[in-house]
């Protein structure tokens, strides 16, 4: 069997958070076909918002797997990723907008035409 690519999820650790339902719903669709990265500027805790009693059991298990800990935005070599998702959420307006490496990870990926998905404000 083949070996799944990766997807970089890249989150916002600002204050203003990232919308728990987004986060949920991109991370569950997307780890059926890739192997997943979760990063945030500075490798920052994401500040999830919005938080329902369905988001909270499942981030709370989200919570207690290796996985969940984000790497540093920063560190990301975008040749090791097919896909970049930014998911929803008032905090990327904070940290996202302008964060370069970001911007770095945006320019590689449309230089080599690789799928890049943000969805609401990400």
């Amino acid at each position: 069997m083949a070996t799944k690519p990766n997807c970089l999820i890249v989150a916002s650790a600002s204050a203003e958070g990232v919308s728990a339902r987004s986060f949920v719903n991109s991370f569950t669709l997307t780890t059926s076909a890739f192997n997943v990265q979760l990063a945030t500027p500075g490798g920052q805790a994401v500040e999830y918002v919005n938080v329902d009693e369905n988001s909270k059991r499942w981030l709370t298990d989200f919570a207690s797997k290796p996985y969940s800990t984000p790497a540093k935005l920063e560190n990301c070599d975008p040749s090791r990723f097919a896909v970049l998702l930014i998911p929803g959420g008032a905090g990327a307006v904070f940290d996202l907008a302008t964060n370069q490496s970001l911007a770095h990870l945006i320019a590689q990926f449309v230089a080599e035409q690789k799928p890049i998905c943000a969805v609401g404000m990400g």
